[in-house]
């Protein structure tokens, strides 16, 4: 019994150790790629009146398409997803390490949200 319970708390400290979902070098990878993504988004609204229904609209005019999705630190690239809603959009990337997390920039908030599991 007390080798599950060491082996228990053995796994808890090194999730603990780990970063929180949004946190850590992936993450910051992932918003730091979709910079130049969520600034086309917006150049697209201007110049059209609304969001575009997909990613592709925006190539070639307002971003290069080899811009949407984001190389990890590991060297995975991720695509983004995109989907509007209500008058906005959300924009999302995933990532593995440790376990896998997904973020979600929602325009209306202007702020990433992170949820992972483990």
């Amino acid at each position: 019994m007390n080798i599950t319970k060491n082996l228990f708390i053995t796994g808890l400290v090194i999730l603990s150790a780990c970063a929180a979902p949004g946190d850590g070098v992936k993450a910051k990878s992932g918003y730091a790629a979709a910079v130049p993504v969520i600034t086309a988004l917006e150049a697209y609204h201007q110049a059209n009146a609304a969001y575009p229904s997909s990613l592709d609209q925006l190539v070639p005019k307002f971003i290069a398409g080899n811009r949407l999705a984001a190389t990890m630190p590991d060297k995975k690239v991720t695509p983004f997803k995109y989907r509007q809603i209500d008058n906005g959009y959300e924009l999302s990337f995933s990532y593995t390490g440790p376990g896998t997390n997904q973020c979600v920039y929602r325009e209306s908030t202007k702020a990433w949200k992170c949820y992972g599991a483990y």
